[in-house]
C-alpha cells in the first residue's frame, strides 16, 4: 500500500507533479486542507486557487473559518459543485469546514463533550 504523500506545494509544484497529474486519471479520493483564516473573506481568493490547481478534489476541509453559531452568513461561500458543512464557532476565531463534492455521501455525526 502506497503511503500518503503529505508534504507543502506551490502551485507550480503541485501542477508539474508527475505523481498528482498521473493520479488525476484515477478513482482516487483526493483532499486538500485550508487554514482560511475567514471563508468569507478569502472565499474568492479559494475558487481562484482551486480553478489554478486544475483538479477536482473530492474533500475540502477548511479550518479558521470564522464561521458563528449566533450569526446569518454576510455572504456567498458556496463554491458550484459542492455541499458544504461547518462546525460554526462561538468565539471571534475557529470553525471548520467542509466542501464534499456533489454525489459523494456523507453522514454528520454530532460530538458531544462532556
Amino acid at each position: 500500500m502506497q503511503q500518503p504523500d503529505f508534504k507543502y506545494y506551490i502551485l507550480e509544484d503541485f501542477l508539474n507533479n508527475e505523481d498528482i497529474s498521473q493520479s488525476k486519471s484515477l478513482p482516487l479520493f483526493s483532499t486538500i486542507h485550508f487554514n482560511i483564516r475567514s471563508l468569507s473573506a478569502n472565499h474568492d481568493d479559494l475558487t481562484m486557487l482551486l480553478s489554478d490547481l486544475q483538479h477536482s478534489f473530492d474533500l475540502i476541509g477548511l479550518s479558521e473559518t470564522k464561521i458563528k453559531s449566533n450569526c446569518d452568513l454576510t455572504s456567498n461561500i458556496a463554491i458550484e459543485g459542492y455541499d458544504f458543512v461547518s462546525k460554526p464557532t462561538v468565539a471571534n476565531a475557529g470553525g471548520v469546514g467542509f466542501f464534499i463534492k456533489e454525489g459523494i455521501q456523507f453522514h454528520i455525526f454530532e460530538m458531544i463533550f462532556v
